[in-house]
């Protein structure tokens, strides 16, 4: 062989491994999007479905995963700067850059003012959630705010009296009066819980955990889930109705736990879908949940932007069964509202119906609202009610992102969130049922406590968790079979004073560093080698 064949020979074979070597960015009808802006910090609408956030100065973003050779909206919004919005399609296995420039917006063409009074007054004034202070006694001067021109809601809150929420329409340059006469809290009403057999341990909405029977007072009206559980027994849960100025009674028959368990893989095409089994979410696709009686269960699958999927399945003594799901685009006659809370664990209220909790490993979607405006109240023990209104259309997902503000002089206190592989298993924490994983447990006092996590068939999982102030203490525990090995414990803490929402995690380019050196050298090489032979 001469040497320019065997150069030649050695120069392909260096460009076949660079080749090898060379990342491959997505697959099929997927390709990634990576989103940048000026000035960074902006939240990332693509579609209308929130994305994430743009990186704050040098950082990069990871890639979102789009469909490919498809025409895609994309929008930047940053508080204070006018909004960033074009359309781009990107093909499949492609990674495409995009860089929005938001302009400030003008404080005299866009801002108006609001000014607040109330009867009685020492109220606590909020506008969009946010505090901006207490109302004047008579003849003192009224809570003023300059807001951006457009729809804002305004609620007003002293104890001992209905937390008072309006919308007003604030014109450019111009003042929004806003007179509040607040009535006492008989419009608020009770739920008075028993259960059968008595002693058991019972939840309202999540939270304020106590033994039945128990009363409840001072329950705002609309729809309360109440959560019964006792050892030996399995848990139980029920909507109840709460009407102003009326007690609600809730009597809950708990039925003995089957020894026989089994367990559902749900997939979902588009992936991410909110999982409801008997009312309770168990998480999001794909997952399997596991702790299944046997029997018939309901299941219930939401997400933006698509119809509700419910179906029946029936689950079989020791096994798993499988049920892949196809999504139904949501017809253009109505639209979707998704919400993101900080911190997460919330009741969620859509125009005073009870719609489920946040969570905080993936938005609450809450598909088929009809076009228009509507209420989104969001309650937490500890936090200030946040309230507001938005517009809904036809075809599209709207989202909130909801930052609640601690109540002062309330007991310092953070959340653990516990997830499980598989879901479906039972948590106690000090001891006490909490419910099923997924579970975020809201208002759990500082300091040390012990976390136990249980499911049939598989071993008892437990460990310590430290609870900071406002923070999120994040367990994950990876359940062994019975006689397997112990599993360690997974605890991260995570605080919660990120002002962004989360999103889904999306597939990200990966490289392996002498992986992409290799590449990058056997690429020269092979060039030095050719032009060396050609002299």
């Amino acid at each position: 062989m001469t040497p320019f064949r065997f150069s030649c020979l050695i120069a392909g074979l260096i460009l076949v491994l660079a080749a090898l070597a060379a990342p491959v960015l997505a697959d099929g009808d997927i390709g990634l999007v990576r989103v940048s802006s000026s000035p960074g910090g902006a939240l990332v609408y693509i579609d209308d479905i929130y994305r994430g956030a743009t990186p704050m100065g040098q950082g990069q973003s990871p890639a979102i995963e789009v469909t490919a050779s498809t025409q895609h909206t994309i929008r930047l919004v940053k508080q204070g700067y006018q909004d960033y919005a074009t359309t781009f399609s990107v093909d499949a296995g492609q990674l495409r850059d995009i860089t929005g420039t938001l302009p400030p917006v003008t404080q005299t063409s866009t801002f108006g003012t609001i000014s607040v009074l109330s009867t009685p007054s020492g109220a606590s004034v909020y506008i969009d959630g946010t505090f901006y202070g207490t109302t004047p006694a008579a003849g003192g001067s009224p809570v003023v705010q300059s807001v951006l021109a457009g729809k804002h809601r305004v609620s007003v809150q002293l104890d001992g009296y209905a937390t008072y929420s309006t919308t007003v329409d604030v014109a450019s340059g111009q003042t929004q009066n806003v007179v509040a006469t607040l009535s006492s809290d008989q419009a608020n009403g009770a739920i008075q819980v028993s259960t059968s057999p008595g002693g058991a341990t019972v939840s309202l909405d999540g939270t304020d955990v106590r033994t039945a029977p128990a009363t409840y007072a001072n329950v705002a009206p609309g729809m309360h889930m109440v959560v019964a559980t006792l050892d030996g027994y399995e848990p139980l849960s029920r909507s109840v109705q709460v009407n102003a100025g009326q007690t609600a009674q809730a009597t809950l028959t708990l039925n003995r736990i089957s020894p026989s368990v089994g367990a559902v893989h749900i997939t979902s095409v588009p992936s991410a879908a909110d999982i409801y089994i008997d009312g309770a979410y168990r998480g999001s696709t794909p997952i399997t949940i596991g702790n299944l009686a046997t029997g018939s269960h309901a299941v219930l699958l939401r997400r933006s932007g698509y119809q509700e999927y419910s179906t029946t399945v029936s689950i079989a003594t020791g096994s798993t069964l499988e049920l892949p799901v196809t999504l139904a685009v949501q017809p253009s006659t109505s639209g979707s509202v998704d919400v993101v809370s900080y911190p997460a664990g919330a009741s969620v209220y859509l125009d005073g119906a009870y719609s489920g909790q946040t969570n905080p490993w993936d938005a609450l979607d809450m598909p088929g609202v009809a076009p228009g405006e509507h209420d989104i109240a969001l309650s937490l023990g500890g936090y200030y009610d946040y309230v507001t209104t938005v517009t809904v259309t036809a075809g599209r997902a709207t989202s909130v992102v909801a930052t609640l503000k601690d109540m002062p002089g309330a007991n310092p206190s953070g959340q653990v969130a516990a997830v499980s592989s598989p879901s479906g298993a039972m948590v106690y924490l000090d001891s006490v049922y909490r419910g099923l994983t997924p579970l975020t447990m809201v208002t759990v006092p500082t300091g040390a406590h012990t976390l136990l996590i249980r499911s049939s068939g598989y071993q008892d999982w437990a460990t310590s968790v430290q609870v900071t102030e406002g923070d999120t203490a994040q367990v994950s525990a990876a359940l062994a079979a019975s006689g397997a090995a112990t599993p360690t414990a997974t605890l991260t803490t995570a605080a919660t004073t990120v002002t962004v929402p989360p999103t889904t995690a999306v597939p990200t380019t990966t490289r392996s560093g002498p992986v992409d050196g290799l590449a990058l050298a056997g690429v020269v090489l092979a060039g030095l080698l050719v032009l060396r032979v050609r002299r």
